[in-house]
């Protein structure tokens, strides 16, 4: 959950969209104007209770656990999408909006005997509310408000094992007379495909196509012609009527703050064919003084076999029979608030893994509950979804998931084995890796490409962690295909294998592994230089001889392969003599300048020394780099290998301040994860852990 910025206040603020009445003593003389907090903990609860709707940004949390995810903000923002943010998103989104966090799961209520209307989350509409709290919960949110008299709350969840979303809206009277009300929900579909879906608009304008039967919205873009799967959006309590034509539902030259069908008081019954679909419900209620009310709207996504697409078969209606037990099974209150309870004793069981007392109550609190659930968050969505990754560009980062799985191995075992099953099968022949692949689809994403060379060798790091933890050498007999080819399975062993190789097949003038596609190369002037406006350094072409090298890989490769000593790139002047005092390098530039941890560059010294021995006893350079910058290149793939890593490492230039182990048959790595027990980190002297079951 991104409230990261705890404790930020303001002071002498006033906020524009909460009724200050509470603020003032008797005689309408301000009491309390110094400090104003966002929000607080609630550790009893496992919350984070937002208690004022304009916070710096939008404070967001996860929904869902599985396969169907969403991301909302503290007033409703965000969109929902099935396992893939970019290829199945079902609701828009607008990122970079003025005003921000534009699009969401909005409710509107209006005062049908005045007229006035506003939304209980307070976005979209933002009038003022006499009372407002959000409380972000471990995969549910809740958002309430008060207005005129009529509270509303709302509960967001996913429940477990559904591809569904569910709302749960209280409506409260707390006026002394009757309250007529009219209640409005709104969501604006995507057409599937978020990219394509915010740019080929001559294409997408013409093709939205819903369905509306028995109150319930079917969104049904290209099913009839290339599509298996539909969304739906359903109510519980019976309609006065709907819209699922976005203008129609706003009106002429309107956004979401002032929606004409709210603000006529009555809805269209318009059905989308092209434009903007969405889907909207209208339900009039009537409330007696302190009565309650319950109303529950389900979002959803469904696939159907593609034999199996409509009902009956030759028509052109959606089949729509697995869906309909599922609403009528959420459409409930009661069933709501069971699969919440089912989702809370759900990470109770995850959270209750590793425990900590301490003498500080935040250390408790973020080793407890949320750094843990924010391990399974990105274990979830790689960070390819939330308020600033718009889940269009990236999808799952190669590097990123084998990094998240350290963080929640000891969880969910179960699943950490099938993510690290999943990561190898898009890992290519040479050894390398697609730096980021597409969930739904695991392949590689060409957009990013490959060659970022620390990728590989975060695979072998997440195996070795997954071992640790459950002793599972099995693991490494599995056999895995190479960029999700069939017929090109290897077991997992020999991925790993060619991870490392992929390492010393690609080592500079120093010894040093070479850098690569880095997407540390905005940072640093290493092999990519584009003149080209708006050109990412992430996608273009590196310098024909590249030879940058980084003290990171090479670090990172001894972790990987198991050696303790690590090498650094040489320490001295340009006239070969020592620079004085302590120096670290962290990596070379392509030009043959190091760059130092103060940020001071030099010229490091041509090595004396021949380039890195191949294994067996060969003085030739090693494939894929050569022994002068002028010819060496980063792209040329390994032939396969008939004998196991490692080959000399460190190396032996005059670029290492360490010897060589003795080379070996198979790695220490290798030795280890088929020899050592399982173990655990023993917990810091200051922590007094205790395991749940």
């Amino acid at each position: 959950m991104h409230a990261q910025v705890l404790g930020l206040r303001t002071r002498g603020r006033r906020h524009p969209g909460i009724h200050h009445a509470h603020l003032t003593d008797p005689a309408g003389v301000v009491a309390h104007t110094a400090v104003a907090t966002y929000g607080r903990f609630d550790d009893a609860a496992r919350e984070y209770v937002i208690s004022r709707p304009d916070t710096p940004l939008p404070w967001i949390n996860y929904l869902g656990s599985e396969e169907y995810f969403g991301i909302i903000s503290n007033t409703a923002g965000g969109y929902s999408f099935y396992r893939d943010a970019r290829l199945r998103r079902l609701t828009r989104y607008r990122y970079n909006n003025v005003p921000t966090d534009v699009g969401g799961r909005y409710l509107y209520l209006r005062d049908d005997e005045s007229g006035e209307f506003w939304s209980p989350s307070w976005q979209p509409v933002r009038a003022e509310l006499e009372d407002y709290r959000c409380r972000h919960g471990l995969g549910y949110t809740v958002i309430g408000g008060r207005r005129a008299g009529i509270d509303a709350e709302t509960l967001y969840a996913v429940p477990l094992g559904e591809t569904l979303e569910v709302w749960r809206t209280r409506l409260t009277n707390h006026r002394p007379g009757i309250a007529q009300l009219s209640l409005f929900s709104a969501v604006e579909f995507c057409l599937w495909d978020a990219l394509d879906d915010a740019s080929n608009f001559q294409r997408n304008l013409s093709t939205g196509e819903v369905e509306v039967t028995d109150g319930v919205v079917y969104h049904t873009t290209e099913y009839r012609e290339r599509r298996n799967h539909f969304a739906y959006f359903a109510c519980s309590a019976p309609l006065a009527g709907f819209d699922t034509q976005r203008d129609a539902f706003l009106g002429p030259y309107r956004g979401w703050d002032r929606p004409l069908a709210v603000e006529a008081g009555r809805s269209t019954d318009s059905i989308a064919h092209g434009w903007a679909p969405c889907g909207s419900h209208h339900v009039t209620l009537t409330l007696e003084p302190g009565e309650s009310h319950d109303v529950v709207f389900v979002l959803g996504y469904a696939e159907n076999p593609k034999d199996a697409k409509f009902d009956p078969p030759g028509s052109r209606t959606v089949d729509k029979r697995r869906v309909k037990p599922m609403l009528d099974r959420y459409l409930q209150p009661g069933e709501v608030d069971a699969a919440v309870e089912r989702l809370r004793v759900h990470w109770r069981h995850l959270l209750d893994t590793l425990q900590v007392t301490t003498p500080s109550e935040h250390v408790d609190r973020m080793v407890n509950v949320w750094n843990p659930y924010q391990c399974m968050v990105t274990f979830n969505l790689s960070r390819s979804a939330s308020s600033f990754e718009s889940g269009i560009g990236r999808g799952m980062g190669f590097r990123d998931s084998n990094q998240d799985l350290l963080g929640f191995v000891h969880m969910v075992p179960g699943r950490a084995r099938e993510r690290i099953l999943d990561i190898a099968a898009t890992q290519l022949p040479t050894g390398g890796a697609s730096h980021q692949y597409q969930p739904l689809t695991k392949t590689g994403n060409d957009a990013a490409g490959s060659g970022f060379n620390d990728d590989p060798l975060w695979l072998v790091l997440a195996v070795t962690a997954y071992v640790k933890e459950t002793g599972d050498r099995g693991i490494l007999d599995e056999p895995v295909p190479y960029h999700n080819e069939p017929g090109s399975e290897t077991p997992l062993y020999e991925h790993l294998d060619r991870a490392l190789g992929y390492t010393l097949d690609r080592l500079g003038p120093h010894g040093l592994p070479l850098i690569g596609r880095a997407d540390w190369n905005d940072c640093l002037n290493l092999n990519c230089f584009s003149e080209t406006p708006g050109e990412s350094f992430q996608t273009t072409e590196n310098r024909t001889g590249g030879v940058a090298e980084s003290v990171f890989i090479g670090g990172l490769f001894t972790l990987a392969a198991g050696w303790p000593r690590t090498s650094s790139i040489p320490t001295t002047r340009r006239g070969g003599g020592p620079r004085p005092g302590p120096w670290t390098r962290r990596c070379a530039l392509t030009a043959g300048t190091g760059r130092g941890s103060a940020g001071r560059t030099t010229t490091t010294a041509t090595p004396s020394a021949p380039p890195p021995t191949r294994r067996g006893g060969s003085t030739s350079s090693p494939r894929g780099c050569a022994s002068s910058p002028a010819s060496a290149s980063t792209t040329a793939p390994p032939p396969p290998r008939s004998t196991p890593w490692p080959r000399s490492w460190p190396p032996t230039t005059a670029s290492c301040s360490s010897s060589p182990p003795t080379p070996a048959t198979t790695s220490s790595w290798a030795r280890s994860a088929r020899t050592r027990p399982a173990t655990r980190r023993t917990p810091a002297s200051s922590a007094t852990p205790t395991r749940g079951s």
